[in-house]
């Protein structure tokens, strides 16, 4: 905790560069072995898994790479912080897939994408579009989090 701990209260830092050095700290360790992080640790790192991957692609690409796989514990750890509208978001472009259901196999997922009508990567397109706004500051509502359960964050 004493990382993290240096990193809230460092008044230098905007709430972005929190972020970004509390996410340094965690994401090496979810991506080796996601079941050392407490469940806080896990929301903060699904949230910012969805952001890496939007921001570098767009929806499509977060649901072709392994960041799709947890779309359900994505949404639920948007809801979690206050990105309710982020949230919506996420849904809607889950509901894209056939029965509206997210595959959790990475590889099933790229398949039923290959086949998915033109009309899917246009909506994502949308959809990507308001993610880029920031309605929901997910820097800010992640600080808040991290604040609010600073004794469950140990790395």
């Amino acid at each position: 905790m004493g990382k993290i701990l240096n990193i809230i209260n460092d008044n230098s830092l905007s709430d972005e560069k929190k972020v970004l050095e509390i996410d340094s700290i965690l994401s090496s360790v979810f991506f080796e072995n996601s079941t050392e992080l407490s469940q806080y640790e896990l929301i903060f790192e699904y949230v910012e898994e969805l952001e890496r991957e939007v921001n570098n692609g767009g929806f499509d690409q977060f649901f072709f790479n392994s960041a799709g796989n947890y779309t359900e514990d994505i949404v639920s750890a948007l809801k979690e912080i206050g990105a309710l509208y982020t949230a919506d978001l996420v849904s809607e472009a889950a509901a894209q897939f056939p029965n509206k259901q997210v595959p959790k196999d990475r590889d099933t997922r790229q398949e039923v994408m290959e086949s998915l009508p033109k009309e899917v990567t246009t909506k994502w397109d949308e959809l990507d579009h308001k993610f880029y706004e920031y309605t929901d500051n997910l820097s800010e509502l992640l600080i808040g989090f991290v604040k609010s359960h600073l004794d469950s964050f140990t790395h």
